[in-house]
């Protein structure tokens, strides 16, 4: 199943700086589109991954050490899918 895992910009902004050009988080995170979340007040620029639900999670549990900030934001966008 594939699933779009929604990051905001700044977070993974935070999160590439902070990894290895050859990991495999890097890897995922490259292959995202820019976007912007028209649904909030003020839209967002946000990056939208389609992966996997194995790399979601991979995804998912990175976001704990490298920027906490998103995991809430993550986790959410990966339920959304997976409820679908």
């Amino acid at each position: 199943m594939k699933i779009l895992v929604d990051i905001f910009a700044e977070h993974y902004d935070r999160i590439v700086a902070q990894l290895q050009r050859d990991s495999r988080l890097y890897a995922i995170l490259m292959c995202g589109e820019i976007v912007y979340d028209q649904r909030a007040a003020k839209p967002r620029k946000v990056v939208r991954i389609l992966c996997d639900s194995a790399d979601a999670s991979f995804i998912l549990e990175s976001t704990k050490t490298l920027c906490p900030e998103a995991t809430k934001w993550v986790k959410k966008s990966i339920a959304r899918h997976r409820t679908r």
